[in-house]
């Protein structure tokens, strides 16, 4: 958890090393940051879900469609 406490701090270091780097022009710079931008997009991506999918079931449920329990 303490990692992924840390991440917002990463993402802002990063995104600043990005920006000095296209500042300066180094588009070489930024696509050599490419694994540290993986890495972190990973993490970013933790909380994402398929909002469809649960708004689907919450439709069949609210219908009394009891199908949903067996999706």
């Amino acid at each position: 958890m303490a990692r992924r406490d840390a991440v917002p701090s990463h993402v802002e270091d990063l995104l600043e090393d990005i920006q000095a780097d296209l500042d300066a022009n180094d588009i070489e710079a930024v696509r050599n940051r490419r694994e540290d931008i993986e890495a972190l997009r990973e993490w970013l991506t933790l909380d994402e879900f398929d909002r469809r999918g649960v708004n689907r079931r919450l439709k069949q449920y609210a219908t009394h469609d009891e199908s949903w329990m067996w999706q």
